[in-house]
């Protein structure tokens, strides 16, 4: 492993300015004991104040050293064809509060955990980088217990499960490929995870939420898995095109998988600017008290069902499907929306959008 921070020479920096410090408050005291002795309460004042106001600039001097401490980040390589392991460099570094960047190389078998702020995992390109957990139930990458300010970045990520974000962890999933999981990307117990121009693949479920997990993917491809988008128990899962800084950018396609989205058990399935195409079974299903919600387009593109063997979208057992405004397009399915006839339904303030040429029916049974 080699060690590209240069820990040395800020730490002779940070010793060089304490010891200044340091020495400018000895400076200072042998000052004062020069002085004559305080005899009156004006004297007594007067030195009162100018110790208040030495106090506040060593305060302000130590803050300063502190915010560039802080401020600096550093890197080290992580060679795993030459044994070298990710979680010992984390571990390594556990306490430290500045940003470690973490880059590595060649396929890393081992399940990485990241419980500390200000971490950057990055690799050399999703064709080169590979991270794969040794055995089930691990992740590969397990982002958790709060960890904030967190990237995985240019790789791969390989089975039995991919990523994870969970226990109020945040963290932020760019220019990656995760296939061949169980699992692929879970974002669990108030966990936020946010995706963007990513692959997710060949898996048997693509994104998933649950117990209040966000799961946010923008400009992005889930093809060929079981269920591409799952959102259960509390989760919600947001396709949208906003990326995580904030900007417009390409759609979430969702295609060739087996059933394209599902909102189970109080789930949410969030959709704008996305398209779900070329399923082989139901396009997007609602089901047990769940919700699915064509929201507004960000970017132009708006939302698409289009194409599905089985049903667009299938609402069933009290769930609704809300459509936000009539930019909807749901053409080419079996059905194009059904309803279940058990209390669930769809709620559209300016009609389900556009909702035509569906093969066996447009809208079934379903009432506003």
């Amino acid at each position: 492993m080699r060690n590209q921070n240069r820990r040395k020479g800020l730490h002779t920096v940070l010793g060089v300015c304490v010891a200044t410090a340091l020495l400018s408050v000895s400076t200072f005291s042998v000052a004062q004991e020069e002085e004559a002795e305080a005899t009156t309460l004006p004297q007594l004042e007067q030195k009162f104040k100018k110790l208040r106001k030495r106090v506040k600039q060593l305060e302000t001097e130590v803050g300063e050293l502190r915010a560039k401490h802080e401020a600096v980040e550093f890197g080290v390589v992580v060679d795993c064809a030459a044994g070298d392991s990710i979680n010992n460099v984390l571990q390594q570094y556990a306490n430290e509060s500045r940003r470690l960047n973490v880059f590595v190389d060649g396929t890393c078998t081992e399940a990485v955990v990241i419980e500390r702020d200000n971490v950057i995992l990055s690799g050399g390109g999703v064709e080169g980088t590979v991270i794969q957990a040794p055995e089930a139930p691990m992740f590969s990458v397990n982002v958790t217990n709060g960890a904030h300010n967190v990237r995985i970045e240019n790789l791969t990520l390989r089975g039995p499960h991919g990523a994870a974000v969970n226990k109020n962890a945040h963290a932020v999933f760019r220019n990656i490929v995760a296939e061949q999981t169980n699992l692929a990307m879970v974002a669990s117990d108030n966990g936020t995870m946010e995706i963007t121009q990513a692959t997710i693949r060949n898996s048997n479920v693509g994104v998933y939420a649950a117990r209040g997990g966000v799961a946010l993917v923008s400009n992005s491809t889930i093809e060929q898995n079981v269920t591409g988008l799952l959102a259960f128990k509390g989760g919600t899962v947001n396709a949208t095109s906003v990326t995580p800084d904030g900007v417009g950018s390409d759609i979430v396609l969702v295609r060739n998988n087996t059933t394209g989205g599902v909102a189970r058990s109080g789930g949410v399935l969030e959709l704008s600017d996305t398209t779900v195409t070329n399923n082989t079974g139901v396009g997007l299903l609602a089901d047990t008290g769940s919700a699915i919600h064509f929201f507004n387009s960000m970017n132009g593109n708006n939302n698409f069902v289009v194409g599905n063997v089985g049903i667009g979208v299938s609402v069933q057992r009290t769930a609704a499907v809300v459509f936000n405004d009539a930019s909807a397009t749901i053409t080419g399915n079996s059905i194009g929306i059904f309803c279940a006839p058990n209390g669930s339904g769809y709620v559209a303030p300016s009609g389900p959008g556009t909702v035509t040429a569906n093969r066996g029916a447009d809208i079934l049974n379903c009432a506003p």
